[in-house]
């Protein structure tokens, strides 16, 4: 589960829109009201190198279960399959930034050992912000060539990275078996969120306690089980709100809601909209 894609739509707290689809590199701008929102948003994963840039706004970086402060106008590298999700602090009201998510299987392409290395994390380049700041821009410009400038640049930046901040990547037993348990839970929720599921039906798949299960999760994605179960839900319905074919009531039975009044409090925590006004803002 990687950033997700919401069309583009105003006033809204969370707002993500996907600028690119190469294979080599997306493009994703982030623009989050946390007046209107949660201070934090729910972890994820992927297979992807993300590079995080924030732009008007300082921001938290949660990385398996440690928080990492991420200055405007710096970058904070996401190593692949790292869980990781996104914060604000307290004096920080509203952001933007991007995030830049290079593709696993042009990494593998590049480097077949990929799997063996991850990046440092923190460490400021000049250079590599430099290329950065090149691949937004130039997605950014109406150059009829910018996906082969994109293309070219995402060269260009990996080999910098490569150069500067690669290192043989090591995570102790302990670290590893949670985080492999995270991601086998998340990718259950995303492939069963339409129907019943609770927490008792993820500890029974995964042998669990109910204790165990929302402590372990808690700590390590930042939200309860219940609650991730129902920010999955709000989002897989973003894309159905669109078809003004599908009835409201249709879209939350089709995305694991059993009632609109849960459904309505739900995609206001993340919205701070209904989801009748999210689908009118749409059509404007």
């Amino acid at each position: 589960m990687g950033l997700k894609l919401v069309d583009e739509i105003e006033n809204t707290p969370i707002y993500e829109v996907i600028t690119s689809e190469l294979e080599e590199i997306k493009v994703v701008e982030i623009d989050v009201d946390f007046e209107k929102s949660p201070s934090r948003i729910p972890a994820h994963w992927h297979r992807s190198l993300e590079i995080v840039v924030p732009i008007s706004n300082d921001a938290y970086l949660y990385i398996e279960n440690e928080r990492h402060l991420v200055y405007a106008n710096t970058y904070y590298i996401v190593n692949s399959r790292s869980i990781h999700s996104f914060g604000r602090p307290d004096y920080v009201q509203s952001y933007h930034g991007y995030a830049l998510q290079i593709g696993y299987n042009f990494l593998k392409k590049i480097y077949p050992e990929i799997d063996d290395i991850q990046f440092e994390s923190y460490l400021y380049h000049k250079e590599v912000y430099k290329v950065i700041i090149d691949i937004i821009q130039a997605y950014h410009s109406d150059d009829p060539f910018k996906n082969m400038r994109m293309k070219g640049l995402s060269y260009v930046l990996m080999g910098h990275l490569f150069a500067e901040a690669a290192i043989i990547r090591e995570q102790d037993n302990t670290n590893r078996k949670h985080n492999e348990l995270m991601m086998n839970i998340t990718k259950f929720v995303d492939e069963n969120y339409a129907s019943d599921i609770t927490v008792d039906t993820i500890a029974d798949t995964f042998n669990l306690s109910y204790g165990y299960l929302s402590t372990i999760f808690k700590q390590y994605m930042g939200y309860g089980v219940k609650e991730y179960i129902n920010y999955i839900r709000v989002k897989k319905s973003e894309k159905d709100l669109l078809d003004k074919s599908l009835t409201i009531t249709t879209v939350y039975t089709k995305n694991g809601f059993t009632n609109s009044k849960s459904y309505y409090r739900e995609f206001r925590k993340y919205h701070g909209i209904s989801p009748k006004e999210y689908r009118e803002k749409a059509s404007l």
